[in-house]
């Protein structure tokens, strides 16, 4: 008898463990995405592009005479470079499979380079300074309206106007949603999405970040740069030899030929130029230009008949596509401060640091000031330091570079920070038509700015007024939040309506 009740004593301590388990993870689970939702949140601010995306032919042409004009005239330094790669993919030979490997033997190399490698050592880097002359290594990307087949800006996309998704392709019907002829195009690959909380990069919005747990949604960001993809005709012999340097059947057999002297002899040689793009990146906030790409496919064909080692291989027949490559880097002078935005104490004090991108950065002199030296001063080596007085001040650092004077800032407040935001409440019930206060404590006490917004997730489930006064609307659960107008610390509450 002692042995059944022990056993029912045991059973019945296992469920209540078991409920206590769930209860606990339940809780714990329910304030982990509460305490999710918090910390600072600063607002995201993208600043405005100089000049807006061109979306016509006409309005690129124009745009891209005014940043090529600029970089002739202002002399950035530059390299250029050559690239080639042989996609394997598209390598076709008669004969069996074995050919093919032999030939990727080739390619890829065994013990050396591979032959890639070869092409691009054998044109090597070409250089010039600030303000040299650029005529040898720039090839100025000089097109009219009539060269264009095709151009973007950023990767082009196709977006569901119905649920939102997007694929790389164009498809009669959207992909998640199946709704025919809900598909239009055009993202750019200039915005991208960032997690407020990790700081987690992505190509595609999303409600909440895997990677840390965080419950908010991604925010809308913009790269600095405008990257555009311009097809060109390839018909056009005199555009594609003055841009692209086209090659003619003997230079490309002498190209790939020379590299294989020992293997194979190349009896018969057909290209044909397939593709031709002009890839462009520019500063979008300054219209600098800051690389430019000429990028080539040629299809070739090819009789060869294998020698030495390979020899019993004979003459066989190969085609495969070339892609050759040739690019210019191209960099800008400036001074680029370590902040942009600070704020110390008063009495406080801290430093900034001038990057400067010149010839030689240690011949120049930076100069430093500020414009209200009774809010903080600072010295010739960017070290500044705050008055008793609150305030706000715009430390300016420049320097002289070829007869140009380039400058960068940093607005710094002086001010007793706030460091954390916390709510009276966490969770809340209201009845429909009930209404609560909610507070927020600001930490720490002697904080100068200590007044908070106050948002709703759904208006419609409960509102919330600038007092922080909760109204339940309708039934549902909903978050309200407060954010702190310094330092943007965000505290949350879950409200459920009955």
């Amino acid at each position: 008898m002692k042995k059944k009740k022990d056993k029912s004593r045991l059973l019945t301590v296992s469920v209540v463990s078991f409920l206590l388990l769930v209860f606990v993870a339940g809780f714990i689970y329910g304030l982990s995405s509460v305490l999710a939702m918090e910390g600072a949140y600063p607002p995201v601010v993208n600043a405005a592009s100089l000049t807006e995306i061109p979306d016509t032919k006409e309005a690129f042409t124009d745009y891209l005479n005014r940043i090529v004009k600029r970089t002739k005239d202002e002399k950035p330094a530059m390299e250029n470079g050559d690239s080639f790669s042989i996609d394997k993919d598209s390598i076709v030979t008669d004969g069996d499979e074995s050919f093919k490997k032999t030939l990727l033997f080739i390619r890829d190399g065994s013990g050396r380079d591979s032959f890639d490698k070869y092409l691009e050592d054998r044109y090597g880097d070409r250089k010039v300074e600030f303000g040299a002359d650029s005529s040898d290594v720039f090839v100025s990307p000089d097109i009219t309206v009539d060269d264009i087949v095709d151009f973007h800006c950023g990767s082009l996309g196709y977006k569901c106007d119905k649920c939102g998704s997007t694929q790389s392709i164009y498809t009669d019907s959207c992909r998640s949603c199946d709704e025919r002829g809900s598909i239009v195009s055009a993202f750019t690959s200039f915005i991208y999405y960032q997690c407020p909380s990790c700081g987690e990069k992505s190509t595609e919005p999303k409600e909440n970040c895997e990677l840390c747990g965080g419950v908010q949604p991604y925010s809308e960001k913009y790269s600095d740069e405008y990257e555009f993809t311009v097809e060109v005709d390839t018909g056009n012999d005199e555009l594609m030899k003055r841009l692209f340097g086209k090659r003619t059947d003997a230079e490309i057999r002498e190209l790939i030929g020379d590299e294989l002297k020992d293997t194979v002899n190349i009896e018969k040689i057909d290209t044909d130029y397939t593709k031709a793009y002009i890839i462009l990146k520019v500063n979008r906030l300054t219209d600098e230009l800051k690389y430019v790409e000429y990028r080539k496919e040629i299809s070739v064909s090819a009789s060869g008949r294998f020698i030495n080692g390979f020899a019993e291989l004979g003459t066989k027949n190969v085609s495969f596509t070339l892609t050759e490559r040739n690019n210019c880097k191209i960099t800008w002078p400036s001074l680029v401060l370590s902040d942009h935005e600070m704020t110390v104490e008063p009495h406080g004090n801290n430093n900034l640091l001038a990057t400067l991108t010149c010839d030689d950065a240690t011949k120049h002199t930076v100069t430093w000031s500020s414009s209200d030296e009774n809010i903080l001063t600072v010295d010739d080596e960017g070290y500044f330091k705050a008055g008793k007085k609150e305030g706000s001040a715009v430390i300016t650092a420049s320097f002289d570079f070829n007869g140009k004077t380039y400058t960068d800032e940093c607005t710094v407040h002086i001010r007793y920070s706030v460091e954390s935001s916390k709510m009276s409440k966490t969770k809340l019930k209201l009845d429909v038509g009930e209404t609560y206060k909610l507070e927020v404590k600001l930490s720490p006490k002697k904080a100068t700015v200590k007044t908070v917004k106050w948002y709703t997730d759904d208006a419609s489930i409960a509102d919330i007024d600038e007092n922080g006064v909760v109204t339940a609307k309708s039934v549902g659960t909903v978050t309200v939040y407060s954010l702190s107008d310094d330092g943007y610390f965000r505290s949350s509450c879950e409200v459920t309506v009955k």
